[in-house]
């Protein structure tokens, strides 16, 4: 508002500016133009000091670079000065040195001492050609220790422990140096030995020697001023467990309980924790620590199990062991097997040859024969050489008939099966009389239904004395009809062949000839 020009250079910036052109009017028409020429001066801006935080570890020393991170903003002063650091505050715990050409600090702490430390410097620019401006930080130290922890080990009576005692030290870098590893303080109960490639300390106690015993190490630290600390490793000996094996025999199919702890030598509590599942049998652990074995049926031979016992000790501490349970398992005679038989026959037929046998087994393998049969109710039975039975029913018996028999083993077990016969109606109609007298009604003995099944069949038909009277064979001609008896004689004893037999009671047979169906026989009344 009254004429005057403002301006405001970029930071930092130093040098002269553009022209800047004006004009000025006299409001009424006239104006004039002029130049302002500006030149920005140099000056000096103060470096900015960075704070540090560092680590060390006890014994050693540093060179902390605290420049490194400084800053000095862009101005002719020539930047951030190394040889102008110098200490404004001193450590606590330590002393500290300037390179005075580099700047860099050396800071070494305090024998002994571990935990924070800091001091305070200063840095400037270089300042040519304006005057030097500086600037304070502070660098904060950590002084580490490493830390040797104590140890606890168990072990069994008589057996070796063997120990990293290094290995949960508190070495964050790894500044414990190994080969320092010594044995300060023996045990008195065994003997130990170290390894300093590995940092693993061996103890062997003494022969039957159970309880605690101890043993004290020293090891020290890489660094400059070597440190060197102690730690104590105490081992437990836990008194010795002798789980034996067990060596116990069952006969086939027969359960056993076996008492795993009675050869077992222990001291404190033990349990029976776990059992493992055997080849060939089943098994139960009971509450009571009990194994109960049962064989699969009908096996015999050798399986194992492997059992597991836990231990605690007088200490609290426990132990697990595990033993192996050898069985044996010894063959028992089983008795054969015997499955029942079932035979369908049709009346007339003479009799059928049933093989008892064929379903019938022994689980041992052991050969089998029939040492009984009893008598069906109607019907005969006849035991064969080859093990077969030959069932002959009754004459004109229709229904269902049965008998026993007895099958043994070479041991002399036996077992009893049953066959079940069922003697149908035949499907073929015989009948039981007729009379060829010429009246046209009944002249020839015709069985129906049988050229019709039974293409193949042939016939003969007996006087009471057993003469042949009547011979023929159909020969397969299904369609055709057969030559039936007419009552004449036309076997090998021929009367008369055109004179009809005297009236009386005949016999006859009928073979099928179809590989498969047994003879028929039966009688027929012949009336003149």
């Amino acid at each position: 508002s009254n004429g005057d020009l403002i301006f405001v250079p970029a930071l930092n910036y130093n040098g002269t500016v553009p022209t800047i052109t004006y004009t000025l009017s006299d409001g009424n028409g006239g104006t004039d133009t002029a130049d302002v020429t500006i030149t920005v001066k140099a000056m000096n801006d103060a470096p900015k000091a960075e704070d540090d935080i560092v680590e060390i570890q006890e014994g050693g020393a540093i060179v902390i670079k605290v420049i490194e991170n400084d800053k000095d903003p862009s101005d002719p002063s020539g930047g951030i000065d190394p040889t102008s650091v110098t200490i404004t505050k001193p450590p606590t715990h330590g002393i500290v040195t300037v390179n005075p050409s580099t700047g860099e600090v050396t800071f070494t702490p305090e024998p002994g001492y571990f935990g924070p430390d800091d001091f305070e410097y200063m840095v400037c620019d270089i300042g040519n050609p304006l005057p030097a401006l500086c600037d304070v930080a502070t660098v904060t130290i950590v002084i580490k220790s490493f830390e040797l922890k104590n140890d606890i080990i168990r072990i069994t009576e008589d057996a070796t422990g063997v120990i990293n005692v290094l290995e949960n030290d508190n070495d964050p870098s790894s500044i414990i140096d190994k080969a320092s590893l010594i044995i300060t303080e023996d045990p008195t109960n065994g003997v130990v030995s170290v390894n300093n490639e590995t940092g693993e300390v061996t103890y062997t106690p003494n022969a039957d020697f159970n309880g605690e015993d101890s043993y004290e190490y020293q090891v020290c630290s890489t660094t400059t001023s070597s440190i060197c600390k102690t730690a104590t490793v105490t081992i437990i000996v836990i008194d010795k467990v002798d789980t034996k094996d067990d060596i116990v025999e069952t006969k086939e199919d027969e359960e056993l309980e076996i008492l795993v702890l009675e050869n077992d030598v222990f001291t404190g509590d033990i349990v029976v924790t776990g059992v493992s599942n055997p080849t060939n049998g089943s098994v139960i652990l009971t509450i009571d620590g009990v194994v109960i074995y049962t064989p699969n049926e009908n096996y015999n031979g050798e399986d194992d199990i492997i059992y597991t016992v836990t231990i605690v000790h007088a200490d609290g501490s426990e132990t697990m062991e595990t033993a192996v349970i050898t069985i044996t398992v010894t063959p028992v005679n089983d008795p054969p097997v015997a499955q029942d038989d079932e035979q369908v026959v049709k009346d007339g037929e003479t009799e059928v040859v049933i093989y008892i046998l064929e379903n019938d087994y022994d689980l041992d393998g052991d050969t089998l024969y029939i040492g009984g049969i009893t008598s069906p109710a109607d019907g005969a039975v006849i035991l064969n050489q080859n093990g077969s039975v030959t069932y002959i029913p009754n004459i004109a018996f229709v229904g269902v008939d049965s008998f026993e028999y007895e099958i043994c083993d070479s041991s002399g077990d036996c077992v009893v099966g049953t066959v079940t016969i069922t003697v149908e109606v035949n499907d073929i109609v015989t009948p039981n009389a007729f009379s060829p007298n010429g009246d046209g009604k009944n002249d020839f003995f015709v069985i129906k239904g049988l050229v019709e099944k039974y293409p193949n069949f042939s016939m003969e038909i007996f006087n009471r004395w057993g003469n042949v009277v009547y011979k023929y064979e159909h020969k397969g001609n299904a369609l055709g009809t057969p030559t039936w008896w007419n009552g004449k004689s036309s076997g090998r004893l021929t009367l008369n062949s055109n004179k009809t037999l005297p009236t009386g009671t005949y016999y006859y047979v009928i073979q099928f000839n179809d590989n498969k169906t047994p003879a028929y026989q039966n009688w027929v009344y012949l009336i003149k």
